[in-house]
C-alpha cells in the first residue's frame, strides 16, 4: 500500500504489517575544469526505517495505516512508526585550492513501536573525490545509497548523483491460522508424529549404547 487507508480484515486470522519508510535522495555531484578536471561526489541517501507488527484479527476489525514519507501502523493502543532516511549532501569544490570534497551520506531513519521488529535505516555512503580524465568515469565518486531489508522487502537510498530514494509503502501479509479445523488438526497430528519419532530414535540410541 502506497497511500494511507484503513485496512479491514476480510476474515479471521493472523496478519503481518511491514511498514517501510521512504529513503533519502542522493546528493549532487559537482565537477569543474580548472587547469585539471575535478569531481566531488554527492553522498548516498540514508535508508528508511522498517517496523513490523503482527495482529490476530477477527473479520471486520481494522488497522489504521498511514503512508507519507514516514509510515505508521496503529491498532487500538499500539502504534508503530518508521521515519524517512535523510538525504545525502552535495559534493563541493574548492576552486581556490583546486580540490574536491565528497558529500556525507544521509542518516538512516528510525523505527519504534513494532511488536515484531523495529529496524532502523543505515547511513548512506560518502561521496568520493577525484582528479579525473576520460578514462575515469565521474560515476566512480557517487555515494552509495543505503539499503534496509526485511523479509525480502527493501527501501533504498538514492545514489550520489541526485537520484531519488524509494518511496514509502506498507505490505500486508495474511497468515495461515484461519485454515479449516480439519487441516489444522492434520498439521498438529503431523507435528506430534514427528516429535514421537524423534523421541523413539533417542530411546533406541540410548538402548544401543547401554548394550555395548
Amino acid at each position: 500500500m502506497t497511500s494511507s487507508k484503513v485496512f479491514v480484515a476480510p476474515e479471521d486470522g493472523w496478519f503481518e504489517f511491514i511498514g517501510l519508510a521512504a529513503s533519502g535522495k542522493g546528493g549532487s555531484t559537482s565537477t569543474m575544469m580548472h587547469g585539471k578536471q575535478y569531481a566531488a561526489g554527492g553522498g548516498g541517501g540514508g535508508s528508511g526505517g522498517i517496523v513490523v507488527c503482527i495482529f490476530a484479527l477477527h473479520k471486520g476489525e481494522s488497522v489504521s495505516l498511514s503512508v507519507s514519507t514516514n509510515v505508521t501502523i496503529s491498532k487500538d493502543s499500539e502504534t508503530a512508526t518508521a521515519t524517512q532516511g535523510g538525504g545525502g549532501q552535495n559534493g563541493t569544490l574548492d576552486r581556490q585550492h583546486n580540490y574536491a570534497f565528497g558529500g556525507p551520506g544521509g542518516v538512516g531513519g528510525n523505527a519504534s513501536g513494532g511488536n515484531t521488529a523495529n529496524q532502523p535505516g543505515e547511513t548512506g555512503g560518502r561521496g568520493g573525490s577525484i582528479e579525473y580524465n576520460d578514462d575515469i568515469p565521474v560515476s566512480s565518486v557517487y555515494g552509495v545509497g543505503a539499503v534496509n531489508t526485511y523479509s525480502g522487502y527493501s527501501t533504498v537510498g538514492g545514489a550520489g548523483n541526485n537520484s531519488s530514494g524509494s518511496t514509502a509503502y506498507i505490505v500486508v501479509l495474511r497468515g495461515n491460522t484461519n485454515l479449516p479445523l480439519s487441516q489444522l488438526n492434520a498439521l498438529e497430528l503431523s507435528g506430534l508424529m514427528l516429535e514421537m519419532n524423534y523421541v523413539f530414535q533417542e530411546q533406541t540410541e540410548m538402548l544401543m549404547q547401554s548394550t555395548q
